[in-house]
């Protein structure tokens, strides 16, 4: 009798564990995926609606980047970027990340604008031209 109750305790506890990791396992799952893509150098593309669009603009130290965004899209975050070696911060270059939301259907236009610390050059600018679907 004793064997039987110790039996079933230990069944109990094993099934009460298993659903307990499954719970756990779910809860770490994220409730949606976001497609994002990266956009290397001005171009031309087609994407999703609701995708995320990254952008990375980079000048010497002292220098200021800049976007702007017109048509089917929003700023989603805007990141600068710090690199580290061996526990150190590294100098020189400004480096900043932009996260734009393709929002609607239509025509979404990015400008990267990219100013030296040399004021009296004129900025470069890169643009991207994204249809939404």
């Amino acid at each position: 009798m004793n064997r039987l109750i110790w039996g079933t305790l230990l069944t109990l506890v094993c099934v009460l564990s298993a659903g307990f990791a499954v719970e756990i396992a779910q809860a770490d799952k994220p409730d949606d995926w976001v497609n994002v893509v990266v956009l290397d150098g001005p171009q031309s593309l087609t994407v999703e609606k609701g995708s995320i669009l990254r952008v990375t603009g980079s000048t010497p130290s002292g220098g200021i980047i800049q976007t702007s965004i017109s048509g089917r899209g929003k700023l989603h975050r805007q990141t600068r970027l710090s690199t580290y070696r061996d526990g150190h911060p590294m100098i020189g270059a400004l480096m900043m990340e932009f996260e734009i939301e393709a929002t609607d259907p239509g025509e979404l236009t990015i400008l990267v604008s990219k100013q030296t610390f040399d004021r009296t050059l004129k900025p470069t600018v890169e643009k991207y031209v994204v249809t939404v679907k």
